[in-house]
């Protein structure tokens, strides 16, 4: 009798047997064999994404300066909210540095798949079928499933394809329902997009003066209309009393309102209506703590000197990266990350630059010029000189524009169309700042809202 596979497989095969037929049936044998492995292999893996991470650990061995701080206190749930023609771009790095820490992350996209251990869940899984089957705005929806199955480049879509962002209202509500299913009862849920910068020990210290058996929904205050909402992109949290009421006593919550989207500007929008309406619960502004900015584009100043930094947004890959080792270097990972340390990333101390060429460092303040003319450059300067408050100026075009409330350094910005963009700081007022400012604790409170006692 033939051994070995036949024998498994539990075949009598005649003496006889010709060899092309041993042929055959070894390899449906072995397919079999991988095809089960293939299996296999996909199940440890979804196994793998459920699985705590663990700590990021830099290349010399040493673990992340942030997770020995402030090691996961176990009731925080991470959201991140991507999108698959980015998730390779900007996921991998989000969850290589900044979240290295977290042993409870979710990955929403509008594609399901995997990534590594990390799964993808697709974010409209469960939206109307008869919207994802007919409607323009999921004409990329389709068109990305239809490249998956066919082994197609998902992330070249992102680039022929400017409707990949109409995309993106659609997945908050469901996010979020989806979100309380996988992971009820948990203090505090964080959703974020895969571009925001979460500051690890800041945050922990945050949430350790909140009740989560109080109903919040706090974040960057945005509004639009009469609506007010906190601003996805900054990252906003959900206590886990609201999530219940919201999300967990009313299962149908997130489909009632798929009709609502097509003509709504913005998810986030339509997640804050809803909050409101099922709940009656606002949303309390935690601006600059959770902002939209990045540490090169934020304002800098008496405000919020001494206020932590909880979220960035539009954070780049190799910008987090930065912002990643400025945390590794701190002296002392346990005090709470301030605005004041955070400005030395773009305005280094002791190496500042009075003036750059074809940069636009944001200022705003429109300054006429006393003759009429048309400003130069000098008398730009001179204008922002003859102001105290004055921190800095932008000059170009014969415009003049200044910032009073603070200094931020901006972007390099090429000439267009001919016109050019000439910047320039008062470098001795932000360090003379810089010098007479020291914090003596963290501001973590506002007069727009109350937590109780802080732990400092």
């Amino acid at each position: 009798m033939p051994g070995g596979p036949l024998r498994l497989l539990g075949l009598r095969l005649p003496v006889l047997l010709t060899l092309p037929v041993i042929l055959i049936v070894l390899f449906l044998f072995y397919n079999y064999q991988d095809t089960d492995a293939s299996q296999r292999s996909l199940q440890s893996s979804q196994r793998l994404s459920e699985q705590p991470p663990k700590a990021a650990v830099i290349s010399n061995g040493a673990e992340d300066a942030r997770c020995q701080a402030f090691p996961d206190p176990g009731n925080i749930q991470i959201v991140i909210k991507t999108g698959a023609t980015e998730a390779y771009e900007k996921l991998l790095p989000q969850l290589m540095t900044t979240l290295g820490c977290s042993r409870r992350v979710e990955i929403f996209s509008d594609l399901e798949e995997q990534i590594g251990p990390y799964h993808l869940h697709d974010a409209l899984k469960n939206f109307d079928a008869e919207m994802k089957q007919n409607h323009p705005d999921f004409e990329i929806y389709r068109t990305q499933q239809e490249y998956q199955l066919s082994g197609q480049d998902v992330e070249e879509l992102g680039k022929k394809h400017k409707i990949v962002w109409n995309l993106d209202k659609y997945k908050f509500m469901h996010m979020v329902q989806d979100t309380w299913n996988m992971h009820p009862k948990l203090d505090w849920y964080l959703f974020i997009e895969s571009d925001t910068y979460v500051f690890w020990g800041n945050l922990n210290l945050w949430l350790r003066q909140l009740n989560p058996a109080d109903r919040l929904y706090l974040g960057s205050e945005a509004q639009i209309g009469t609506q007010w909402f906190a601003h996805g992109g900054s990252g906003f949290v959900l206590s886990g009393s609201l999530m219940k009421h919201f999300a967990g006593d009313d299962a149908g919550m997130a489909t009632r309102n798929d009709k609502l989207l097509p003509d709504a500007c913005c998810g986030d929008l339509i997640l804050g209506r809803a909050i409101e309406k099922y709940t009656g619960v606002q949303v309390q502004n935690n601006w600059p703590w959770i902002n939209g900015e990045t540490p090169w584009s934020i304002p800098y100043g008496p405000d919020r000197w001494c206020k932590p930094v909880i979220t960035f947004h539009h954070v780049q890959p190799r910008q987090r990266s930065l912002i990643w080792n400025f945390e590794q270097q701190r002296n002392n990972s346990e005090a709470p990350l301030l605005f004041q340390e955070i400005s030395e990333l773009a305005f280094p101390p002791g190496n500042l630059v009075a003036q750059r060429e074809d940069w636009d460092n944001l200022s705003g303040a429109l300054i006429e010029n006393p003759g009429g003319q048309p400003h130069t450059l000098q008398s730009c300067l001179a204008a922002c000189n003859y102001r105290d408050s004055c921190w800095q100026y932008r000059y170009s075009d014969g415009e003049c524009h200044i910032t009073i409330k603070g200094f931020r350094l901006g972007a390099k910005k090429p000439p267009t169309a001919g016109r050019r963009w000439i910047s320039g700081w008062k470098t001795d007022k932000i360090e003379a700042f810089r010098r007479d400012h020291t914090c003596k604790e963290p501001e973590w409170r506002d007069s727009e809202y109350a937590v109780r006692d802080s732990i400092f």
